[in-house]
């Protein structure tokens, strides 16, 4: 057996498996094997965890592969009739089938689009990617992947409450339980804390444990702000200097040594080429690297390993809970949608009406109703490359089939989304990891917390038109007034202004492309020649500040895309 990753709720696991006096001592592995030799196959699903496990069973000549259903490290594959190989990284697979390393163009295409629906496909050729939540089964006659667990499914309907109030202290308990799992280290963890819900209620619950915990060194956060000399006015409506609400809240809490950095102290780029090394992935979501990566090195200078954070917690616990107005609609319940959506009106056709329309009326409203973005606004896809492989028809489709017509559902959508699951995000989760030497870790996505808070009635979300109530009530009186406001928070707003001076570099890096047939057939190097020639002088958040500004937001990933196609084809 070969075990990666994290276990979750392991005291209850070594009871389960009758670990004995020194289940404390054993590890993560020792325990999943013992599970194996109780439940066989089924300790796949029945281990709570971030996870990857191999298992070969020589007297049935069987190999088992399985990805946890929560953000498991990455597993490649290959089999054929006669070998079958498993390895945490691209390369393992292409060093013993002895195929050449092709970059896959179809795979490759629906990277740069943003599309990572295709979960087994990789960028490379004769190499495929176990998705999470998912067994791959080889024996000598054949091979088989079959999906064992959708994250938040099957749900049964919870224990229904008194009142709000006990709704709002049993998700306490288990967040609490949660959060002391995921904070399992050698020293106290760091946590990546903003002021909003989410991390602000993972780092309470980490507080209160270690309150109990005599001699128990402080919870070190990490809050990142804009850089001093950027215009605080710049988005008067809009949170982006987070510090001043986590140092109010750090006041009343002795436990927590809150520390803020600039993401300006670190390159944007710092470590790029290491990091395709270890992903051998399309550097996917890179807009906020800068931002991740000065949290983590901050950890780790503190001596930190493990670092929290809130992920999750829009699709749990915080859920805003709109998709409850398609619920109200459906059911006939007129006065209570009314009282919903009396402050939000306009709501009441893209969260009540548009969800419940068939597929082909959907189709014929414009796209501002449900979110939907010009195809291509962001990405710098060369136009034919897309045309190969019809991304544009299949971004419709994908975006049809997101229209949930209930809070239930929604909160699946997003638990399961296709960037939760695909090998690029979790390669390139590992390959960060690996480079910082500090493992994030989500508690809120821990399978218990996601089960109870699908569990829960949908007024616990949203009613007569407050949104985020769980979440709100949660961390009524221990955080200040200002952070349960529903003012949105932006994390990333002084980009403009770090990536300003880098302008002239990259136009000349750019300008190199136009020779290179590899970047130029699949990057529209023109477009993002004329974004860079024509780079405002201020930061663009609409057509009237630039005509190109979604690219512009997105300069740094389209520069990682055409350096890991420059990297992929040199290897």
């Amino acid at each position: 057996m070969l075990f990666h990753g994290f276990l979750r709720a392991r005291n209850e696991l070594a009871d389960a498996v009758k670990a004995g006096r020194a289940a404390n001592q054993r590890t993560d592995a020792e325990l999943f094997a013992l599970a194996w030799e109780l439940w066989k196959e089924e300790a796949f699903e029945r281990v709570p965890g971030d996870f990857a496990a191999v298992v070969w069973v020589p007297g049935r000549c069987r190999l088992l592969a399985s990805c946890s259903d929560t953000h498991p490290p990455p597993l490649y594959y290959w089999v054929d009739r006669d070998s079958a190989i498993v390895a945490t990284a691209p390369r393992g697979v292409l060093a013993w089938n002895g195929s050449p390393r092709r970059l896959n163009d179809e795979h490759l295409a629906a990277c740069l689009a943003g599309d990572l629906s295709d979960l087994s496909g990789t960028c490379w050729h004769d190499v495929s990617s176990l998705p999470s939540g998912e067994t791959l089964t080889v024996t000598t006659a054949a091979h088989r992947v079959r999906r064992w667990h959708v994250l938040g499914t099957p749900v049964r309907d919870g224990p229904r409450a008194a009142s709000s109030a006990d709704y709002v202290e049993a998700t306490r308990t288990l967040l609490r339980r949660v959060v002391g799992s995921a904070a399992r280290a050698p020293e106290t963890p760091a946590i990546l804390l903003s002021a909003g819900l989410d991390s602000t209620a993972v780092a309470l619950a980490a507080l209160d444990a270690l309150a109990g915990t005599p001699g128990a060194a402080p919870l070190l956060s990490v809050t990142m702000r804009p850089a001093p000399d950027w215009d605080q006015d710049a988005l008067p409506d809009v949170l982006t200097d987070e510090w001043p609400l986590v140092r109010e809240m750090a006041k009343t809490q002795p436990l927590l040594d809150a520390r803020f950095g600039y993401a300006a102290d670190t390159k944007w780029d710092r470590g790029m080429e290491r990091r395709f090394e270890l992903a051998e992935a399309p550097p996917v979501r890179y807009e906020g690297f800068a931002f991740v990566a000065r949290c983590l090195e901050m950890a780790r200078q503190e001596g930190r390993h493990v670092l929290l954070d809130g992920g999750g917690g829009n699709a749990t616990f915080s859920f805003d809970g709109w998709r409850r107005l398609a619920e109200l609609l459906k059911s006939g319940r007129a006065l209570a949608l009314w009282k919903a959506a009396r402050p939000w009106p306009r709501l009441l056709w893209g969260q009540a009406l548009l969800p419940l329309l068939p597929t082909f009326v959907q189709q014929r409203f414009p796209h501002r109703f449900h979110g939907h973005r010009r195809w291509g606004e962001g990405t710098v896809l060369h136009p034919a490359f897309a045309r190969r492989f019809n991304l544009a028809e299949t971004a419709d489709e994908r975006r049809r089939r997101a229209l949930a017509k209930s809070v239930r559902e929604a909160q699946q959508i997003m638990l399961n989304g296709f960037a939760a699951r695909s090998c690029e995000v979790r390669s390139n989760k590992m390959a960060s990891q690996v480079y910082w030497g500090v493992a994030r870790r989500s508690p809120l996505r821990d399978r218990r917390f996601v089960e109870w808070c699908l569990s829960l009635p949908s007024a616990q979300y949203m009613e007569n038109g407050a949104t985020r109530l769980l979440a709100k009530r949660l961390l009524r009186g221990r955080v200040p007034d200002e952070m349960l406001s529903d003012r949105r928070g932006f994390q990333n707003a002084d980009w403009h202004m770090r990536l300003t001076p880098e302008v002239p570099a990259i136009r000349e890096e750019v300008a190199e492309w136009r020779r290179d047939p590899a970047v130029a057939e699949r990057l529209d190097v023109g477009r993002l020649t004329r974004v860079l020639e024509t780079w405002p002088d201020w930061a663009s958040w609409s057509r009237q500040d630039h005509p190109d500004w979604r690219l512009a937001h997105n300069l740094t990933e389209a520069v990682a895309m055409g350096r890991f196609i420059l990297w992929a084809e040199r290897t």
